[in-house]
């Protein structure tokens, strides 16, 4: 009867909302529900653990093979996985190549996270197709670690992350320190969002030595965070969470147009000055418009062109080269220069140096100490130093701290020097004040 088919057709599309119709486990939404009801009912005596198993790239896997095969070996895994499932234990397909478990049992969790990850080491086979699968697996208690939902997803996000670092064992259970780690991440995202709106960044500017005058002709702009309840950030910390979340962009806009401010400043002196470096991030290379903002926001404040240089590092280029080597071919054309920063760390491509237009090369720091310990590495920079020289670059070295760095980064024919020795990283009015009065009395000295 009609009756009986409508009940049918209710009943399976009740079934069709519950489950997911490759695997026949429960679907995100239901498992996303099943979990929030979960969490609502823990108490002190009920805890929960869960676990998310990540096929890392299974993408290839339908490009090499085809759907229909990807298709069984989702539904392998899952077959697999739930052998590892107790009584009451939810599981679900909570992603195309995702799947979360939760259970009432933590120590089982970190068991079955160990058993997945001894069996997804071996090959899949199936109809007689062998497979090898990327994979990551992330785990977290509640309210042992995690105390909501929010906090449950945040750690275990991070926790696949931090799985897909480790290449001998990619699995990964939350701990109370990480997730103190993520919730002070999360604060500086809020601290950072607060200042990108009231453009409240701080800008520390560190003078640099020009051997040949004597005289700090150049600086560059260091980004500092205002007071903030968490106190001091070192921005090694928060610059690699501004380009995360993607307020890097607008961070360094900000910081380019204090920069132009500050120089403003100093051309109402009667100094020799050629400019201010400004940091770079890759991530500015992937904005819309990029070249045009930075000669507006320059433009706007009437200084010359060429009195901004952009530092970028070598990773940058490596990441997006042809989008960088299009911007910088533009910006040479107006004046602006270009330093290759961090030279010694990483791999050091040498034909970065000589295929990309860089006025300067910044030696770091790390070589220039290493230098002071060990004659190899001395006889490195020296040769790289003058190597650059001869090719019409100039050279910087950071981490100046002593007066043996200062003679060895001389004797290697280095144009500027950067460091604590010289000058810390100072608020814009001292970073003036240092820079005027050390012109003032270099003339000075000059005339006695």
């Amino acid at each position: 009867s009609k009756q009986v088919e409508k009940e049918t057709l209710a009943k399976e599309e009740k079934k069709y909302a519950q489950f997911d119709s490759l695997t026949g486990i429960y679907n995100r939404r239901m498992g996303e529900l099943m979990m929030r009801n979960a969490l609502a009912l823990c108490s002190s005596k009920q805890k929960y653990a869960l676990m998310m198993i990540d096929l890392d790239d299974f993408k290839q896997i339908n490009d090499q093979y085809g759907h229909l095969q990807g298709d069984r070996v989702l539904r392998e895994i899952a077959s697999v996985i739930m052998t590892h499932m107790g009584n009451g234990d939810i599981f679900c397909r909570y992603g195309g190549d995702e799947f979360a478990i939760i259970c009432r049992d933590e120590q089982r969790v970190r068991e079955a996270m160990q058993d997945i990850h001894r069996r997804m080491k071996n090959p899949w086979v199936v109809s007689g197709m062998n497979f090898m699968l990327k994979y990551v697996v992330g785990g977290i208690g509640y309210p042992m670690v995690a105390n909501s939902e929010e906090e449950v997803i945040k750690g275990l996000e991070y926790a696949v992350m931090t799985a897909k670092k480790k290449e001998q064992e990619p699995v990964c259970f939350c701990t109370n320190e990480m997730m103190n780690y993520i919730k002070r991440k999360y604060q500086i995202v809020e601290i950072l969002k607060e200042c990108v709106e009231k453009n409240s960044f701080e800008v520390y500017f560190q003078p640099i030595f020009d051997i040949h005058t004597a005289t700090y002709r150049k600086a560059e702009a260091l980004l500092r965070l205002p007071d903030n309840p968490l106190g001091f950030v070192s921005p090694e910390e928060f610059i690699p969470i501004a380009e995360e979340n993607g307020l890097i962009a607008p961070i360094t806009y900000q910081v380019l147009e204090k920069t132009c401010i500050f120089i403003k400043e100093l051309m109402k002196e009667t100094i020799d000055f050629v400019g201010v470096s400004v940091n770079f991030s890759v991530i500015q290379f992937m904005q819309e418009n990029v070249e045009q903002k930075v000669l507006h926001i320059i433009g706007q404040y009437h200084i010359p062109y060429d009195l901004i240089k952009i530092e970028i590092t070598e990773s940058m280029l490596a990441t997006n080269y042809d989008a960088i080597m299009q911007f910088m071919s533009n910006m040479t054309k107006h004046g602006i220069q270009f330093l290759l920063d961090d030279f010694g760390t990483g791999y050091s491509n040498i034909s970065y140096v000589l295929k990309v237009p860089f006025h300067t090369v910044k030696i770091d720091k790390s070589l220039v100490w290493q230098a002071m310990k060990d004659k190899k590495a001395a006889i490195l920079v020296r040769k790289m130093a003058e190597a650059f020289k001869e090719v019409g670059l100039h050279v910087l070295a950071e981490g100046i701290e002593t007066q043996e760095h200062i003679d060895f980064m001389k004797s290697c024919g280095c144009d500027y020097l950067q460091g604590y020795y010289y000058s810390r990283p100072l608020p814009k009015q001292k970073a003036l004040d240092t820079i005027i009065h050390n012109e003032v009395a270099n003339k000075i000295k000059k005339l006695q």
